[in-house]
């Protein structure tokens, strides 16, 4: 009778946990004691997010692009992970001098089964949860890996319920963001390349590369919906952000007309419905960029804007030239203003209709990383550098460095970096890295705005 309800109980315990969850570490709570929430969503620039004093983020960074990628290798260093940076310490025997090349003792392993650091990282912090891309695990119809697709997951903040929400196909110029739709919820919204057919598909796994792109909506919250596809088969398409008051898509699209190539739609990605606009008869509109209502658009090889909030032509005319080139793109609001990488360089303009200034050229970074106060930050694989829109000065604040270049997150004025690690010293100053056993992982590191870097990844 004994071990038949030791039994039980063993069962009851069992499904208890199975139904729960199993927290990997401990709930994150403010100073009342109480559980943090975010009633709204908070983006820290992709790779990292910031819950009460933790940071979360990738341990390393794992290379999709190559060859040799294997998701089960490279989930052993580039899982999620957090660190409370109110509190970090070091091993006794550390000397002062190696700290910031050395892992703080406060890290821990929030999910080891999913590849967290990566090139198509975005991170955000809303409820309870911590939402985040992975490389997709998915097979293709004939067994093969498709490590180009994005998968993505949500969990809670002490590492209960991992949730995988959906899986999308990718590319340099897909969009994934976290917007307030129209009737105040919340919703993923991607853009990314059409679907193939499955005869379409190559014998090496790979899809044949979509010119045209889907939309996709995904409501989130406590509760989360469903994955829902809004428009197929678009040529361009701009999302809504934080500060625009038209919470919708806008898009091009083909037409059978000779005279009108293609067509300006909008659609809210709550509610599904469908705007038209006017667009020029005799030139293709192409969109290339997106600041609240304002949107950028290609037209016979000039750039103009529009403000979307009124259904008006997309066309050209002189009130609504920005910029003379057949293409910008990175285009990102600056205080009045905007920057936006041009012919070859990174230009800007203290509004829509002042003279462009051009504040570096492209030689000298590959990244742009964000824009912040009177700053743009940029990065190449050696170094994080920043550019003033007034005295158009670069100035690096890391540098000689093995970096990833164009992966960041910016949290409380830090940068937040994946680079490989850099060497220890011994007490008179001399490195002590053996050559022939050296880490070529790219962990995660911490800067402030004057360039004292702290590693914060867990090394192998």
């Amino acid at each position: 009778m004994k071990k038949k309800l030791l039994k039980i109980f063993a069962i009851i315990f069992c499904a208890t946990l199975f139904l729960t969850g199993c927290a990997t570490v401990s709930d994150v709570k403010d100073n009342n004691g109480d559980k943090i929430y975010f009633a709204e969503p908070v983006y820290f620039e992709g790779q990292v997010a910031k819950v009460g004093d933790y940071l979360y983020y990738g341990n390393g960074y794992g290379d999709i692009t190559t060859d040799a990628f294997n998701y089960s290798n490279e989930k052993e260093y580039a899982y999620l992970s957090r660190v409370n940076l109110s509190e970090l310490t070091f091993e006794e025997d550390v000397l002062d001098k190696n700290y910031k090349n050395t892992t703080p003792q406060e890290v821990e392993r929030v999910n080891g089964d999913k590849v967290v650091g990566y090139a198509n990282q975005e991170m955000y912090a809303f409820g309870e949860y911590l939402y985040f891309t992975s490389a997709n695990e998915h097979k293709t119809n004939t067994m093969l890996n498709d490590y180009t697709r994005i998968s993505l997951f949500r969990v809670k903040f002490n590492g209960d319920g991992l949730e995988e929400l959906g899986t999308f196909t990718y590319s340099e110029t897909s969009s994934i963001s976290l917007q307030q739709g129209s009737d105040g919820k919340y919703y993923f919204v991607v853009v990314c390349p059409t679907e193939v057919e499955e005869s379409e598909e190559r014998e090496d796994g790979e899809e044949q590369e979509s010119k045209t792109f889907d939309i996709y909506s995904l409501r989130v919250g406590d509760k989360c919906g469903k994955v829902e596809k809004l428009v197929g088969e678009v040529n361009t398409a701009v999302v809504a952000d934080k500060t625009s008051q038209m919470r919708n898509v806008v898009y091009t699209y083909a037409t059978e007309s000779e005279r009108l190539p293609n067509a300006v739609s909008a659609v809210d990605f709550a509610t599904g419905d469908i705007v038209s606009y006017d667009s020029a008869k005799d030139n293709a509109v192409t969109l290339v960029g997106r600041e609240g209502d304002i949107v950028f658009y290609s037209y016979a090889n000039e750039i103009y804007y529009k403000n979307v909030s009124n259904v008006g032509i997309f066309s050209a005319t002189d009130n609504s030239r920005f910029y003379s080139a057949p293409s910008i793109s990175n285009v990102e609001k600056m205080g009045n203003g905007y920057i936006f990488v041009g012919t070859s360089s990174l230009m800007y303009k203290s509004s829509l209709t002042a003279t462009p200034e051009k504040l570096a050229s492209t030689s000298e970074y590959s990244d742009i990383l964000f824009a912040d106060g009177d700053y743009v930050y940029l990065s190449n694989d050696s170094s994080i550098m920043k550019v003033s829109v007034y005295d158009k000065e670069i100035e690096n604040i890391v540098e000689g460095m093995t970096i990833i270049s164009g992966e960041c997150g910016y949290v409380d004025n830090n940068i937040y970096f994946y680079a490989q690690l850099g060497a220890l010293v011994d007490e008179d100053g001399n490195e002590v890295t053996n050559e022939e056993e050296k880490d070529l992982t790219y962990y995660m590191y911490q800067t402030d705005k004057m360039g004292n870097i702290q590693l914060l990844g867990k090394v192998k």
